[in-house]
């Protein structure tokens, strides 16, 4: 019986050590300063490349733009992308963010509707290639 036991016992001690299972935002250590992101970021679409997106943070001098997107990132995980409107002037979406991987945010976007135009919800992931206190480089996944 009590060998019977000890099998069973290993058997389930060697299951749960092979399960594997992904982090929670609260357990993942970002690869980066998370308090550089806490501002708003202004999309710099003349240095954006193949690498990823370029941001740039406010007060930064970027050259003149007809619309600029951009995000704010508030220290308790509420975020607001910052759409272009119909007359070029800005459209605000409320949200949420949190780390999904170290270098990985999962930003969840809410719908809106506007001036007849309807934007649906969404969620998707931002991968930081670079930040800091002046620059914030990130691709789409």
């Amino acid at each position: 019986m009590l060998l019977r036991f000890g099998i069973l016992a290993a058997l389930v001690l060697s299951t749960l050590a092979s399960i594997s299972c992904t982090p929670s935002a609260s357990t993942i250590k970002p690869a980066f300063d998370e308090s550089l992101l806490q501002t708003t970021w202004w999309s710099s679409h003349q240095e954006s490349n193949p690498a990823g997106d370029v941001y740039r943070p406010e007060g930064y001098a970027l050259p003149i733009s007809r619309g600029r997107t951009g995000m704010t990132f508030a220290a308790n995980g509420k975020f607001t992308y910052i759409g272009i409107a119909p007359a070029d002037g800005p459209l605000l979406f409320n949200g949420t963010w949190r780390w999904a991987g170290e270098r990985v945010l999962r930003l969840s976007v809410e719908g809106k509707s506007y001036q007849g135009a309807t934007w649906q919800a969404e969620e998707y992931d931002l991968e930081i290639i670079t930040l800091t206190s002046d620059m914030l480089v990130a691709k789409r996944r």
